[in-house]
């Protein structure tokens, strides 16, 4: 080999050995800039892989009446969940989870929809489980994969349908909630309150949800309830007190007679409800954990409409009451004084044109003074102060007197 040959081989594997060192220069540093500089980003990366966070439903704040009886509370309940890492996975643990406790086809495809949507979080078969499916469940857990058990605070309302349009009732948040901002800061799984007191003081009995986090691995199934990573606490809703006197409510309801429809509402001068009452009412409680769909059926299919709330979403002709503002209206404008009789006494009923409008009490009550036939409630002598007073009167002092306005309650949706 001459020497010319001899050099171009050496040059040859110089540079083939500082090509070497270049490489692993580069390598060296990209090692170091993952594993030193950039730990920490990595670092939290594998461990969102890891670990799946779980919402930890804050317990809602407590309603109690003027006098600290509770209209609503919290007791210990059980959710059952399922973390799947796909439909058909889900749908596979749903079956067997029916050989041992019974579930609704209808309600499989509604838990299937919902984990749809958020894949991330734990699919709930039963939102509200009794101490008997929660037993078991736990009794053969070997071969239900992804099952997570759940304590979560349960929402009771003591009085029952008594208070159900008064106090509302709670339920999971929906996509259409969402979409309409209807409560800020929720999310799919969030408990909100969904009509009464409930949805009115929601963002004050609500409080704030808190996390764990469980470990999974590669392929999304999981390995350990309790990952030891850090978790938060749910912060529980703040309690308020209202005006109501639950005694009056419960009293209310007792008494109602059964299959009549109507509203009853107990309020002081000063303008505080002390009851509000509507019949037919509804147990609130079968909301809790998620109403099946045969009791949702039933209260809307029913004719008699128990979910609507008489006292303030209907309208109703404003009847013997009114005789008080038609009394004030004629004393404001000097028509009549407080004994006042009028022209034609009360014998059950009074012509006008071709028709005769009648009194309450067929038989009447005689010539009254306007005490009088207020305490006797006397149609006839309040038809006559009408007539004094016209229209156009009543119309301009009805309106004067607030008859145009709603009342401000503070609860939603008043007609």
């Amino acid at each position: 080999m001459s020497g010319f040959d001899t050099y171009r081989v050496r040059e040859r594997a110089d540079i083939a050995q500082w090509v070497l060192v270049a490489a692993f220069v580069l390598l060296g540093g990209a090692f170091f800039r993952t594993q030193i500089i950039q730990h920490e980003k990595f670092q939290l990366r594998a461990e969102t892989n890891r670990l799946r966070p779980i919402a930890l439903t804050p317990p809602r704040g407590t309603i109690f009446d003027r006098d600290g009886g509770v209209i609503a509370e919290n007791v210990p309940g059980y959710s059952v969940k399922v973390l799947a890492q796909s439909v058909d996975s889900l749908r596979a643990v749903i079956a067997r989870i029916g050989r041992f406790v019974p579930i609704d086809t209808a309600d499989v495809e509604e838990v299937v929809r919902r984990f749809r949507l958020a894949r991330y979080q734990p699919a709930v078969i039963f939102g509200d489980a009794t101490f008997e499916t929660i037993a078991r469940l736990e009794e053969h857990r070997a071969v239900l994969p992804g099952l997570v058990i759940q304590s979560e605070p349960k929402r009771l309302y003591p009085a029952g349908k008594a208070v159900a349009h008064l106090v509302g009732y709670v339920s999971e948040v929906t996509e259409n909630d969402l979409a309409a901002e209807r409560y800020p800061g929720a999310e799919l799984g969030t408990i909100v309150g969904k009509a009464g007191l409930e949805r009115q003081y929601d963002d004050t009995l609500r409080g704030v949800a808190g996390v764990r986090y469980m470990e999974v691995n590669a392929r999304g199934r999981l390995v350990r309830e309790d990952a030891g990573g850090a978790s938060l606490q749910p912060t529980p809703g703040q309690p308020i007190i209202t005006t109501v006197d639950l005694d009056l409510q419960r009293f209310i309801d007792s008494i109602w007679p059964a299959g009549v429809r109507g509203a009853m509402i107990a309020m002081t001068p000063g303008g505080q409800i002390r009851a509000l009452y509507s019949a037919p009412s509804y147990d609130p409680n079968v909301f809790v954990g998620g109403i099946s769909r045969a009791n949702w059926r039933s209260l809307n299919d029913d004719e008699a409409r128990p979910l609507l709330n008489r006292a303030i979403q209907t309208r109703y002709p404003p009847a013997s009451p009114f005789k008080l503002a038609i009394g004030a209206m004629a004393l404001k404008r000097g028509l009549i004084g407080l004994d006042t009789h009028m022209p034609t006494p009360c014998r059950g009923g009074m012509r006008l044109g071709n028709r005769v409008f009648r009194c309450w009490k067929k038989e009447g009550h005689g010539s009254l003074d306007l005490i009088g036939a207020v305490a006797k409630s006397c149609d006839v002598y309040f038809y006559q102060v009408g007539l004094r007073l016209g229209l156009k009167a009543i119309m301009e002092d009805g309106v004067l007197m607030g008859f145009r306005d709603r009342s401000g309650i503070d609860l939603e949706n008043e007609k």
